[in-house]
């Protein structure tokens, strides 16, 4: 740009033949393209003001007379305010380049914002998405957790219960032989009882002998002395066996060591078979 604004100027100086009023072919005449030049420079700089008075006063100091400086100084102007324009609508030209391309930047990174944001909200997403399974896991962990130590418990209950069980069968296993025993000796009994009914009532009853020996204890009637209540008792009970006493009857006995009839009549009628 300068460059032109200098050529310009070249152009005006040559057209208009710019000499020294003393002497025009003077070796010693300013060189007028390269003042031109450099107060261009210095414009550009801000060394000097672009007004014609300040370049003209410039002009007078570098040795151009006054009719010239002035007349420098409007044509050092008028091309630097020309170059200006062309700058000014390149700059301005090069301005909406640089906005548009400020703006495409911006849309650019206004996308690769949107971008960054969208794969940010899918990391978050995803992260979410991950802690969510993992409490799940957790919950599922708990409940599978609380479920085996309720088998374990139903099992411990359960185990409590065989074992209750099982005494409970042990006992009623060992009843049910105490009742087959009791079962035979009462059917052995009711037998015993049955023969005794079908006896003939006319049947007369064995002779014995009149003669009662003195040492027999259960013919006196009275208390059966300590030596001989083990054998009475023993008696009593082969009576309840066959029917033919009753537990009153050894019950009586123990409390008075004395003989009920019934218990009396039996052993009497034992002794007379054991004869």
């Amino acid at each position: 740009m300068i460059q032109d604004a200098i050529n310009r100027l070249k152009e005006r100086v040559k057209s208009k033949h710019v000499k020294k009023s003393d002497d025009p072919t003077s070796e010693d005449a300013p060189d007028l393209q390269a003042l031109a030049s450099q107060v261009t420079t210095l414009l550009d700089s801000g060394s000097v003001i672009p007004e014609t008075d300040k370049v003209k006063e410039w002009a007078i100091a570098q040795g151009i007379s006054e009719g010239e400086a002035a007349s420098f100084a409007d044509d050092v102007i008028d091309a630097y305010f020309d170059d200006n324009d062309g700058n000014e609508i390149a700059k301005s030209e090069l301005g909406e380049s640089e906005k548009k391309s400020k703006e495409n930047k911006d849309d650019e990174e206004e996308g690769t914002g949107s971008e960054k944001y969208d794969k940010k909200e899918e990391k978050n997403k995803k992260k979410r998405k991950d802690e969510e399974e993992s409490e799940k896991e957790k919950e599922i962990e708990k409940a599978r957790l609380e479920f085996i130590s309720e088998i374990q418990s139903t099992l411990e209950i359960l185990k409590a219960g065989q074992e209750t069980l099982a005494a409970a069968i042990e006992h009623l296993m060992d009843t049910a032989e105490d009742n087959s025993q009791l079962s035979k000796e009462v059917q052995t009994l009711k037998s015993e009882i049955g023969a005794l009914t079908n006896r003939p009532a006319t049947e007369k009853a064995p002779v014995t002998s009149k003669i009662q020996k003195s040492n027999d204890p259960t013919k006196g009637g009275g208390p059966i002395t300590g030596k001989d209540r083990d054998q009475t008792g023993n008696l009593i009970i082969k009576g309840i066996e066959a029917g033919r006493c009753q537990m009153e009857d050894i019950a009586f006995f123990e409390s008075t060591w004395k003989l009920s009839d019934r218990a009396q009549a039996f052993i009497n009628d034992y002794k007379e078979v054991q004869k």
